[in-house]
């Protein structure tokens, strides 16, 4: 009686581990995410906020790394915090290579909070965008924890093996869809390479593309910046200001950051040449590049009069030549 008993609840038991299998399977082919497991863990949370942030920034920032219920669920499967704050006032060193406005460029952040996971590989595979109120909280909360506990796109991209070229681009570009564009090509390049392979014409994949040129006009900005605060000599303030017009000649740069360049760089450039050539008065060299001065912000000026750079433009012109008069009773 008692081998009956034994035999039947192993039976049980054996019959219970299969009925478990057997879901486990069907809960696979139905193409559903499977819990979190080791492979999908520890993330990491890249967090960019202001330096005086809002009560909906703060309220967002506040349930997602605290103490709090919400907190302490997440911070099972986050292996490391990164907080950047941006600056309200913009200095040299934020543009520098690791400067915190040359990252936020690089991540594509377009709004304060922007929370960026990141996987174990280092690579961006979502993003979530602006703070939240009592009413959007819990949505956001869950969206969070969708992300978390959800396959990378990686692991999504590579069980695409038929369809057409343009079946797959667009089933693959769907599963990079939360990562910011910016990041496509750095953190998923053989993907890109495969998207090229295939002839995308998907939207997001020619975004992908002009974000990675953008960027790169970005950096060379940076660079020039860079340059334009250390020029102090002669040769390398011209060499700068020659450089900044090879920019501005680029068809590919707006009016406005035309008329940005001429006023906050080349115009600048030429007033400091004009300090290194005066001497107790102004010399032909002093008067020249002061003369370039003048034309610079002209020229900024004539790009689009009614445009707040333009107005900026013709009161420095304005104010420079009152200067210039003024001076002359003394030269």
């Amino acid at each position: 009686m008692v081998m009956l008993v034994i035999s039947e609840l192993r039976f049980a038991v054996y019959k219970c581990l299969w009925a478990i299998l057997l879901l486990l399977i069907c809960f696979c082919c139905q193409g559903k995410a499977m819990p979190l497991t080791s492979s999908f863990s520890p993330i990491k949370i890249r967090i960019y906020c202001s330096q005086n942030p809002i009560p909906a920034e703060s309220l967002w920032l506040s349930h997602i790394n605290s103490d709090k219920q919400e907190g302490k669920i997440l911070s099972k499967f986050i292996k490391e915090w990164e907080t950047i704050r941006v600056p309200e006032t913009v200095s040299r060193e934020d543009w520098q290579p690791n400067g915190v406005l040359m990252k936020a460029a690089e991540d594509g952040i377009r709004c304060l909070p922007t929370i960026l996971l990141v996987d174990k590989k280092n690579r961006v595979f979502a993003r979530i965008e602006g703070g939240a109120n009592q009413e959007n909280l819990e949505a956001k909360l869950a969206l969070l924890h969708y992300f978390i506990i959800n396959p990378r796109p990686v692991s999504c991209i590579n069980r695409i093996k038929t369809g057409s070229s343009q079946s797959q681009s667009k089933l693959i570009c769907s599963y990079l869809s939360h990562v910011p564009v910016e990041r496509w090509y750095v953190d998923y390049p053989r993907t890109m390479r495969r998207l090229e392979k295939l002839e995308s014409q998907d939207k997001a994949f020619i975004l992908a593309k002009e974000a990675r040129l953008r960027l790169a006009k970005v950096k060379q900005t940076a660079q020039l910046i860079q340059q334009a605060f250390d020029a102090h000599k002669p040769d390398e303030i011209l060499h700068c200001i020659d450089l900044w017009r090879k920019k501005i000649d680029d068809p590919c740069t707006s009016l406005e950051d035309k008329q940005r360049f001429l006023l906050a760089f080349i115009h600048p450039l030429w007033i400091r040449l004009e300090a290194y050539h005066y001497n107790g008065g102004h010399e032909p060299a002093s008067e020249e590049a002061f003369s370039q001065a003048i034309k610079t912000l002209e020229e900024a000026r004539d790009l689009d009069t009614s445009s707040p750079l333009g107005k900026r433009a013709d009161y420095l012109r304005e104010e420079l030549r009152k200067a210039r008069l003024s001076a002359a009773k003394y030269d």
